[in-house]
């Protein structure tokens, strides 16, 4: 089996505080950042409170739910793994910093990358960028970076329509399987590098991140 699960949402020399779900006054927390972020015409969407409620209420979505918090104790955002495909749930404050935005990253990709991994008993090194986000050079370098993983993007971008159009070529016979027709009907147009460096801070950092929380928990409970 892969490596159990570690966690490494935390952003080097972040002005921000992370750590997982862990005792059960997180709830009231979320709720209460829930009810006062959200606009009062998107209160209904999902998440809502009742759908927060009933998440929280299963061990195996606590263990992978991460906050964030500012320096001063304010929840900034929150993120949970949803279900067995790695579908993630984040709701942030709309002045959210970019130092959150890729913790948040972090965090999804960590989840997913490790679940993966396991299934097939094997470790990856490169990962596919699809849709809008393929689009944008900083966002595929931190991706790589938080990853160490190689991004590859694809002359195609759009999956949804190519799948679409993968499976009605296998419908139609112009291909034998999936796979001929995904061989032959898609390419990699680049592929971004992890940097060395970036990515040699995470992993030197987290060994001390996670001896932070259990010797600062007291004085985060009195705060919160």
């Amino acid at each position: 089996m892969i490596e159990s699960l570690r966690y490494p949402f935390f952003m080097p020399m972040s002005p921000v505080n992370t750590r997982l779900y862990s005792h059960p006054e997180d709830l009231p927390v979320l709720i209460e950042f829930l009810r006062t972020t959200r606009p009062a015409a998107w209160i209904n969407e999902y998440p809502r409170v009742a759908d927060l409620r009933e998440a929280m209420g299963r061990p195996s979505i606590r263990e992978k739910t991460g906050l964030w918090f500012t320096k001063q104790g304010k929840l900034e955002a929150f993120a949970y793994v949803l279900d067995p495909y790695n579908n993630l749930v984040f709701e942030f404050s709309p002045d959210m910093g970019l130092e959150i935005e890729q913790g948040i990253v972090n965090w999804a990709l960590t989840c997913a990358i490790h679940s993966v991994e396991n299934s097939i008993d094997k470790q990856i090194h490169s990962l596919v960028a699809i849709g809008g986000g393929a689009a944008s050079d900083l966002w595929c370098h931190i991706l790589a970076d938080v990853t160490g993983k190689n991004i590859c993007i694809p002359e195609n971008a759009e999956a949804s329509g190519l799948g679409a159009a993968i499976a009605a070529a296998v419908g139609s016979g112009w291909y034998a399987s999936f796979q001929e027709a995904a061989n032959a009907m898609t390419r990699i147009h680049r592929k971004i590098k992890p940097k060395s460096d970036n990515y040699k801070k995470y992993q030197e950092l987290f060994p001390i991140y996670k001896k932070l929380y259990p010797c600062l928990k007291s004085a985060t409970d009195r705060v919160l």
